[in-house]
């Protein structure tokens, strides 16, 4: 459309200019080759240095630059947008709490929907907490917010270096065991871990996946949140992949779907939460 418009555009300067009519063909090629700076297929582009000549040249030169710019501009940014890139990461809506060989566990399954899956993507988990400390009246209101990383029992950093397979959902498991930040030592049972969660002022894990786009070759991050009201106890996690013509299929209508455990916290219930 830009060469069309130009083509009149240096039509009506040829004939100004020039004795003979600069027919559509040659205006239209004069306006392709100017754009596109693939050199000129008229003999005098300057039209017998005509001085009107000039700042058409200069005004199609420089429009041609800034759409360029433009457009390899609106293609990058779709390609590299982290944001857009990390909404294909899917976390659990709810973490899960259990017993398993006399520790309590604390647990939830991401999963990656995009056909390119994340390069070495590897998570993290951060549990946020509000210290009391003594302040004069210039500081109330402020808090003191701690924040602690938490070891992982899967994925193991001893096996891959904790990198995730994210094309079947995974389950990313941490042990309330005597390094966990969550208690001041072993959490025998479920009992006791909600006692501690409710005398907590304030509790809430944050998730941080990372890995590398594919395609970009961009490092993104994605994120998630659990608080206390996001944890369901006594849980499992109801399957959610099935087996159809050789090729696992993950049901995400049963992705955030948890199961009760009976009361030995071994055999999942077929009731679905």
């Amino acid at each position: 459309l830009t060469w069309l418009l130009f083509t009149f555009w240096w039509q009506h300067a040829a004939n100004d200019c020039e004795s003979r009519e600069l027919n559509f063909r040659r205006a239209f090629l004069l306006s392709l080759e100017t754009m596109t700076t693939i050199g000129y297929g008229v003999s005098d582009p300057m039209f017998d240095e005509c001085p009107e000549v000039v700042p058409l040249l200069v005004a199609q030169s420089l429009i041609g630059l800034l759409m360029d710019a433009i457009f390899l501009n609106l293609m990058y940014t779709r390609f590299s947008t982290a944001f857009t890139r990390s909404a294909s990461i899917i976390f659990t809506d709810v973490a899960i709490v259990y017993e398993e060989n006399g520790f309590v566990k604390i647990a939830f399954r991401v999963c990656e929907v995009a056909r390119k899956p994340l390069i070495e993507p590897m998570v993290r988990l951060y549990l946020i907490k509000h210290g009391r400390v003594a302040v004069d009246a210039d500081m109330e209101g402020f808090l003191d917010v701690d924040t602690h990383q938490m070891a992982l029992e899967e994925p193991d950093i001893n096996i891959a270096d904790g990198k995730l397979f994210l094309t079947l959902p995974t389950k990313v498991v941490h042990c309330l065991d005597e390094t966990s930040p969550l208690s001041s030592g072993p959490v025998r049972n479920m009992q006791q871990f909600h006692d501690q969660i409710q005398a907590m002022d304030f509790f809430e894990v944050i998730v941080v996946l990372s890995g590398t786009c594919p395609i970009t070759g961009n490092s993104l991050e994605a994120r998630q949140s659990y608080t206390a009201s996001d944890l369901r106890y006594n849980c499992t996690f109801a399957p959610c992949v099935s087996l159809h013509d050789d090729k696992h299929q993950v049901n995400f209508e049963y992705f955030h779907r948890t199961m009760k455990c009976d009361q030995t916290g071994k055999s999942p219930s077929t009731k679905l939460l």
